[in-house]
Formats: structure tokens, sequence, C-alpha cells
């Protein structure tokens, strides 16, 4: 049997993609490598103190592991200038135990962890994950944990709303993040306790109408120059924070109740999956700062403190009002098959469709 420590599981971990190693991560790793050595019976665990080349490199602060400062795997470390010599050939890893690492499962690790850490406290998502940690998670929510069962593309529950996206990145974008989202999203009722919506957003599939009601709260908007005018860009961007809003409203998996910090979740999620998307970076942070601020007033963790940014811009005024209204119990929205009756019957008579008229002041009029 081969024999490991904590510094060949941390030097393994570090071989194997993984930037940084904070105590979680390595304890579940750990406790599945135990659980599965009882039958393999590869390894034994005999800890001793870090060599001097592991603490010349490696940094350790608030029980996290990670690679000092400028350094890499790939550092020369040599001190011959002619000769070349890899930090990752000098860490203590161990061949075994990097190939037991590699074909590790690590989701279910990271969702131990994610459980232990409270979804709803993970508002410091970057420092509480390595690089390597947060891809695995993102590739877990762009499954869309089908697994390979054939369902539809989840953007398919907001065609209408999707329509009305002019610019074609902006709408491949929010197509992108709509299908990347977790299934829960559109299953839950808008609220865990019926207390702070209207009937049409609870029950099954009642977060979706939610965002429906949301969505078109800002079609109206639109036409109506008191409340802003917008560009046909800045309006699709608005309408792409909307319908991505509420993405995370119970955490990253289903905590079966509202987050307080769900809009940082879903901004984070956008400014890291931003090479995924066909829009510009800095449309990109457009979009994350309008969901960012969409709560208003209701900016606080459960301990008080404010953690998420007040609406300030026009824009971000419009997108917390128009979420704001959608949640009001006086307001009251006809759905069928999940659909606003009215969009749902000009989809299928286009005759129907409200086009505005002039006035006789020359202003424009509605039907």
């Amino acid at each position: 049997m081969e024999k490991i420590s904590t510094e060949s599981m941390i030097s393994s971990l570090f071989a194997i993609g993984f930037d940084r190693v904070d105590p979680l991560l390595f304890t579940y790793t750990m406790g599945q490598l135990f659980t599965d050595n009882f039958e393999m019976q590869l390894f034994y665990f005999e800890d001793r103190e870090f060599s001097e080349q592991f603490k010349k490199y490696v940094d350790y602060e608030n029980g996290i592991y990670k690679l000092k400062k400028g350094i890499t795997l790939d550092t020369n470390i040599s001190p011959l200038k002619e000769s070349v010599f890899l930090l990752r050939n000098a860490l203590r890893t161990n061949r075994q135990l990097v190939g037991y690492l590699s074909d590790l499962d690590f989701r279910k690790i990271i969702i131990k962890k994610i459980k232990e850490l409270g979804e709803c406290q993970i508002e410091n998502f970057d420092n509480l994950f390595s690089n390597r940690e947060k891809e695995i998670i993102y590739d877990m929510f762009e499954m869309g944990n089908n697994n390979g069962n054939g369902k539809y593309n989840k953007e398919d529950a907001f065609t209408v709303e999707l329509e009305r996206i002019q610019d074609e990145k902006i709408r491949e974008s929010t197509q992108t993040i709509l299908n990347m989202l977790p299934d829960y999203f559109y299953e839950i009722p808008a609220s865990s306790t019926g207390k702070y919506h209207p009937g049409f957003s609870l029950g099954d599939g009642g977060l979706v109408r939610h965002v429906k009601a949301a969505s078109r709260i800002a079609e109206e908007m639109f036409r109506d120059e008191v409340f802003g005018q917008y560009d046909s860009h800045t309006q699709d961007l608005i309408r792409m924070a909307i319908l991505l809003h509420d993405g995370f409203k119970s955490g990253m998996t289903n905590t079966g109740h509202t987050c307080n910090e769900h809009p940082i979740l879903m901004s984070n999620f956008i400014r890291d999956n931003k090479d995924k998307l066909s829009i510009s970076e800095q449309d990109a942070n457009f979009v994350a700062g309008l969901i960012l601020s969409h709560m208003g007033p209701w900016n606080k963790d459960k301990a008080g403190n404010e953690i998420m940014p007040r609406p300030e811009t026009k824009e971000e005024l419009l997108v917390h009002l128009c979420d704001y209204m959608a949640s009001r119990k006086i307001f009251d929205v006809t759905f069928k098959n999940n659909e606003i009756v009215e969009d749902a019957n000009r989809e299928k008579n286009p005759s129907l469709k409200k086009k505005p008229r002039q006035s006789s002041d020359g202003r424009k009029k509605d039907d």
C-alpha cells in the first residue's frame, strides 16, 4: 500500500487542477478516499511535518492552502539559470493518489460542501470555492441535472418573452443562461410560504409565472415615457435581466426556501459565465448589476447587514419596480397553460397584437 500524508493529498489536489484546498474540500476528499480504500486497500495514512519545499511555495491562511502569489505548478524553481525544474515535479505528490483523484467524482464532494456552508450564506462565492470547483458547479448547471433524459430546452418556458428581445446576441445569451439554471427554477412557486406573492405565482411553476408577469410589466413601462426613455439595446438588456433575476431564488440547488442572497448568486453566475455568452463583457456586467439591485430595500441578510446595493439608475429602478409590482397581492394576471392569456391569444392570432396608433394631438395612443 502507498503511504499518503496531508502534504501529499494537498499537493496531489494541486496537481489535478485545484488552485486552493480549504478544510471542507480536504476533509470530504479524505473521507471519500477512506471509504473507497476500505475495498481498494491502496493507501495508508501517516502524517508528518510539511517539507521545506512545500512551505516555501505554499501559503497557509485561515485554513486554506494555496500556491504563493506569482507561483504556478509550471514555475521553474531550479537554482541554475540554464536548467529547468518545474514546481509540479518538486511537490510531494503520489502517482497512485493522483490517479485516484483524477477519477474521483468531485460533484458529490462539492454538493456536500455547499450544504455544509449553507447555500444562502455563500455570497462570498469567489472566496469559498477554488476555480476548479466553480468549473464543476457550472458544468452541473449546464447539464441541467437532466442526465440525458431528453427534457425540453428550458428556454422554451419563455418563448413569448424571448421573442420580444430584438438583439440576436442578447437573445442568445439569455437562452444560454436560462438553459443553465437549475431545474427547480421552472418548478417552484415564487413564494415558499405563500405570504408574499399573488395567487397566480403560487403552486407548481409559480416562479416562472412571476417572471412572466414582471416581464410583461416592463413592456408596459417601455410604452410610457414618464418612466424613462430607453434605446432598443437597453430595453433588451432590461428584458434579459428580468427573465434571469430570480434564477437562483432558492440557492444554487433547491433549499426549499428563498435565499436572501439570490441576487448575488445570479449576478456572479452571469459574470463567471460571460465567456459563454454572445454579448460583450460590458453588457454582461450591466445585466448583472441590474439583477444585483433588484430587491430594492430588501437588500439585507438575516443578520440585518446590507449585502446588496439599492437601485439607483433609472434602469435599476425599472427592474426593481417590475419585480415589485409582479409580487403584489393586489395585482392579478390571468394565465392559461403558463402563458399570460392576453399574450397567448396574440401569439395564436397575430392580428390581435397591439399596435399603437396616433391620437389627434400626434401622441401614441393604445387601442
